[in-house]
């Protein structure tokens, strides 16, 4: 998988999932960017910068690769962590696989229509998986520039090989209040350990399906 065409949908996923009517007074702006003007996260610009100079350069020894275009479909590797405290946010395995399918169908109809995404078949040991796992925290209630990394640290699964997707019950932000529906680092953070996405529950897929919460 080319790093260029992994890093590029890792800020374009959110947008791109389904909110279900679900009544949310949302923040008027990006809360990506409010994240990186944080003072929170002042210690890990320079580890962007250093990750951004060091795509640069790969891309160059590649001869200007990020400027192609990839050739034949390009499938994501995605593992869902929910993060729940036994709480409707515990959505279901049909809930996480109607998100997939969701972004799918998106991205067919799109200028990106060489990319789909699927669930893990394989966790990093080389075991078969769901490609979803769960993980019972007070952390599904996230401050975002506070409680980030902790809420990763959770579960992660390596950047480099897979897009991370934490789904929580609750984003709020000290300067945003809880209009955060999810969020993402910006594309020099691939590989680092806040590479991934963040998002409620309630935007995640559909709700409407049939089947029981997950399990813990």
């Amino acid at each position: 998988m080319k790093i260029t065409l992994f890093i590029l949908i890792l800020n374009l996923f959110p947008y791109f999932l389904s909110a279900q009517g679900e009544q949310k007074k949302t923040f008027d702006g990006c809360a990506t960017d409010q994240l990186h003007r944080s003072n929170t996260f002042l210690h890990t610009k320079q580890q962007l910068l250093d990750n951004e100079k060091y795509q640069s350069d790969l891309q160059k020894n590649k001869g200007g690769g990020s400027h192609s275009h990839p050739k034949s479909l390009q499938t994501i590797p995605v593992v869902v962590h929910i993060i729940h405290n036994s709480g409707t946010e515990n959505i279901s395995d049909a809930q996480v696989q109607n998100a997939i399918t969701n972004i799918n169908t998106k991205f067919a109809a799109s200028p990106f229509n060489q990319i789909q995404f699927c669930l893990a078949q394989r966790d990093p040991a080389g075991n078969a998986t769901t490609g979803i796992t769960r993980n019972s925290s007070p952390l599904t209630n996230e401050v975002m520039e506070v409680d980030d990394i902790a809420l990763k640290d959770l579960n992660r699964w390596s950047p480099t090989c897979y897009l991370n997707i934490w789904v929580v019950k609750e984003i709020s932000s000290l300067s945003m209040g809880t209009g955060v529906i999810g969020y993402a680092f910006l594309p020099s953070s691939h590989g680092l350990n806040m590479d991934g996405i963040v998002i409620e529950a309630g935007f995640f897929g559909n709700s409407s399906q049939t089947d029981a919460v997950g399990s813990a």
